[in-house]
């Protein structure tokens, strides 16, 4: 019991004790109707673009500091990088550690008509702590070179040796494991939205139940997109959580024309009372 405390005090610490989703009345609709949460694959995200360029710089850099040493090390590690990175894209959940900012109801809230959920970070890491995903700050700088896992590279690069990183004793392994931290990275011009990534990791199975998850699509902005849609209800029942307590606070955007006793009539109806008193306009001065 003591690890499963110290884990939750490691991403509470990190996350801080609640995290915000920023969405949509729409996507709120299907959160607490089919108590689902619906992942986006960050190859048809905006995400995609990140990952690639984190994965260019990387490269970039370490053919730049590192191709005339260890030229041999430094091809080999390159090649395996371009290959592994066009394989498979993971799904990804995306919050902020911030409320209340006009720039994300405008970029994420459906141009502050929508919502965003306040939710309890302990609770949300306990359904998902059995299941194949990491949870990760958003990593701004622009310099790839401060990144902790470039420590590990310069390590390689220099020595042949891989430190830092336990389980991973060859370079198919390094590769592997820059490739998962690579979605947390984000470009700087963000680093106002404090944001926080839970996303699966590529090539395992999201989790051992096959009821709560299922892979399927949407049509969203002119595209037919892949999505993983995760059945929370069935990771709190697996986790011993009660449903409620995923959700402290439902807050309304400023340009929400959203009736707010019809939104706690719903909560009600949902199975969520105690959500359903935990529901208000947001105090942004956007208008």
């Amino acid at each position: 019991m003591s690890d499963i405390n110290d884990e939750i005090s490691k991403v509470v610490n990190e996350f801080g004790e609640h995290i915000y989703h920023y969405t949509s009345v729409k996507a709120l609709f299907g959160i607490l109707k089919n108590k689902e949460f619906w992942w986006g694959n960050t190859a048809s995200m905006n995400d995609r673009n990140e990952l690639l360029e984190f994965v260019g710089r990387i490269e970039d850099c370490i053919r730049t500091d590192f191709s005339i040493k260890s030229k041999e090390r430094c091809d080999e590690f390159c090649s395996l990088l371009s290959r592994q990175v066009i394989n498979e894209f993971p799904f990804a959940m995306c919050f902020s550690a911030r409320e209340e900012d006009a720039s994300q109801w405008e970029r994420y809230a459906d141009r502050a008509s929508g919502v965003y959920i306040k939710m309890n970070t302990a609770a949300v890491y306990e359904i998902f702590r059995s299941c194949n995903v990491v949870f990760n700050s958003v990593y701004y700088d622009f310099d790839i070179r401060h990144h902790e896992y470039y420590k590990v590279l310069a390590e390689y690069f220099e020595s042949g040796e891989i430190k830092g990183i336990s389980g991973v004793d060859g370079v198919e392994g390094l590769v592997t494991n820059i490739l998962a931290n690579a979605p947390a990275y984000k470009n700087q011009s963000f680093w106002t939205e404090c944001e926080r990534r839970i996303y699966t990791m590529a090539g395992t199975e999201f989790c051992k139940s096959a009821e709560a998850y299922r892979l399927g699509f949407e049509s969203k902005d002119n595209s037919i997109r892949m999505i993983l849609k995760i059945r929370y209800d069935r990771l709190c029942e697996m986790a011993g959580i009660k449903i409620d307590s995923l959700f402290e606070e439902i807050v309304i955007g400023p340009r929400s024309v959203q009736n707010i006793d019809e939104l706690k009539s719903f909560c009600k109806f949902m199975g969520f009372p105690r959500l359903a008193e935990h529901i208000r306009v947001s105090t942004c001065p956007l208008r």
